[in-house]
């Protein structure tokens, strides 16, 4: 690795997300600088992507082929790097009429082994935005959903019709996190009180973890290693 240039910077500020890759180099979306900086396995840092192009990135991840793909939330874009730090994608708001008319907020990224991003847009109820290789929207994938507590079933029994259309509706919780496995199965995490905290999906988008019992519903962070184990961050309860 080359020595930092003068004047560069070399500590993070606001650090949003962090990757490590097969190398065990680190990847973290240091949202502070504006910049995906990177360490060697003792944690020197070795240089900086993207210082320039992104606004305050809050996702990373590394493709098979050393691409890093970033989320960056300041510019409401996704980017693809080489990684010698050239920018060959750049995607915004999808134009699909099918992405419907919410927003584009990228906070999180992951990508499989076909170079299909998945990514979680701050507040998308339908699930996670999947792009193809080009960044052109594919659909949404893994979705949540909605859930009934006890007292809006109760509600569903005693109100009228006309008081049922004043209650504000029941949306499906957000996903907090996303990651692709050694399988390339699609992994994601949901700050959620019920046994679907974690979720493993299958090509077809469906779930393979079922009754997950006594998992946290604070989780903020997921990642699975190459024995299939599934690390979680319980942002709450440390």
């Amino acid at each position: 690795s080359r020595p930092p240039a003068e004047g560069e910077v070399t500590t993070l500020n606001a650090p949003e997300d962090i990757y490590i890759d097969g190398k065990g180099m680190l990847y973290i979306a240091d949202a502070g600088n504006g910049r995906i900086a990177i360490f060697d396995q003792a944690g020197n840092y070795v240089r900086s992507v993207g210082k320039g192009t992104l606004s305050r990135p809050t996702g990373v991840c590394v493709g098979q082929d050393g691409s890093i793909y970033v989320a960056d939330n300041g510019n409401s874009k996704i980017y693809r790097f080489t990684a010698g730090g050239e920018v060959t994608l750049e995607a915004g708001r999808p134009e699909s009429p099918l992405y419907g008319k919410g927003r584009f907020d990228p906070v999180k990224i992951a990508v499989d082994g076909a170079g299909t991003m998945y990514v979680v847009s701050a507040g998308a109820v339908n699930g996670l935005v999947q792009l193809n290789t080009d960044g052109a929207f594919l659909g949404y994938f893994g979705g949540n959903m909605a859930r009934a507590d006890l007292l809006r079933s109760i509600q569903r029994l005693i109100f009228t019709d006309e008081q049922l259309q004043k209650l504000s509706s029941v949306i499906p919780p957000t996903v907090s996190n996303v990651a692709v496995g050694a399988d390339g199965l699609v992994y994601t995490s949901t700050q959620t009180p019920s046994n679907d905290a974690i979720k493993r999906f299958n090509v077809a988008g469906s779930n393979l973890l079922k009754n997950m019992i006594g998992i946290s519903a604070t989780i903020s962070d997921l990642t699975v290693d190459a024995m299939g184990n599934i690390l979680a961050v319980d942002f709450e309860n440390g």
